[in-house]
């Protein structure tokens, strides 16, 4: 229901049946961030019509011009000259394969995957599609009562890729990892 009509350096356009949205930009990274804003697009015209409202198209403009979503593709640059970490939240396959995406189109070197996995998902389907994009993987333990062993991850790990190390406290682990 809510189109991509034009896509370009300077911004892209989405278009419904009751509005049109000409010039957006996104403050969060990723291409697949277009289709989540798609969807969230429709969802606020559904909302904003059983509310009796009027959509602002320059509202939604803005909006999505600043909105901030912490530790979704969220680059932090540390103060201690090391360097910059990216941080994201991926914790199921689809979100998995935007990052590996994201990764891919970045060109800012091949970076070190921490990673932490809960039960109820293969550990190797969340981190295989990101391994052709780092040069090495450190496994911790996330502090959760699903988190599984970072031993037996990084036994699978290991047989994707040669720099593997553990660390069971995620704070040491993101220390390995820097």
């Amino acid at each position: 229901e809510v189109r991509l009509d034009e896509d370009d350096e300077t911004g892209f356009t989405l278009t419904t049946s009751r509005q049109s949205y000409p010039r957006l930009r996104l403050a969060l990274d990723g291409r697949h961030q277009i289709d989540n804003t798609r969807v969230a697009v429709a969802a606020f015209e559904l909302l904003m019509e059983r509310l009796g409202r009027e959509v602002d198209p320059e509202a939604v403009r803005d909006g999505l011009a600043t909105m901030r979503w912490a530790g979704r593709l969220q680059w932090v640059a540390p103060d201690d000259g090391l360097a910059p970490l990216l941080f994201d939240s991926a914790h199921n396959p689809p979100g998995v394969d935007a990052l590996a995406r994201h990764l891919a189109d970045q060109r800012r070197g091949k970076p070190v995957l921490l990673f932490g996995a809960t039960s109820g998902k293969p550990p190797e389907r969340l981190f295989g599609p990101l391994l052709p994009f780092v040069r090495g993987i450190v496994v911790t333990r996330p502090p959760v009562p699903r988190g599984l062993d970072p031993e037996e991850v990084a036994e699978l790990a290991r047989n994707e890729i040669d720099s593997v190390s553990v660390a069971a406290e995620p704070r040491a682990a993101l220390e390995v990892a820097r």
